[in-house]
């Protein structure tokens, strides 16, 4: 068996998961940990550049004072067109 991901064979990597039709390795469900992480950070971080903003304080996003819908569209652009 072998990864569906990344190809590597079972004796490649420390564990093989099964599923209805398909397999993924440890590596594969850590580097998806880390993206889903990382996307979740720069969430996180629009959210408080929002609340800066509602709070009169000037915040810079891109080298540009920030607006909501740039915060907006740089959220959607990193969460749903993987940045």
């Amino acid at each position: 068996m072998e990864c569906s991901f990344c190809g590597k064979d079972e004796h490649e990597v420390f564990r093989l998961l099964n599923g209805p039709g398909v397999c993924v390795c440890d590596e594969c469900i850590l580097l998806s940990q880390e993206i889903i992480i990382k996307q979740m950070r720069d969430i996180i971080n629009s959210q408080e550049k929002e609340i800066a903003i509602l709070r009169g304080e000037q915040v810079l996003f891109n080298g540009e004072v920030a607006t909501f819908e740039k915060i907006e569209q740089e959220v959607f652009n990193t969460f749903w067109q993987g940045g």
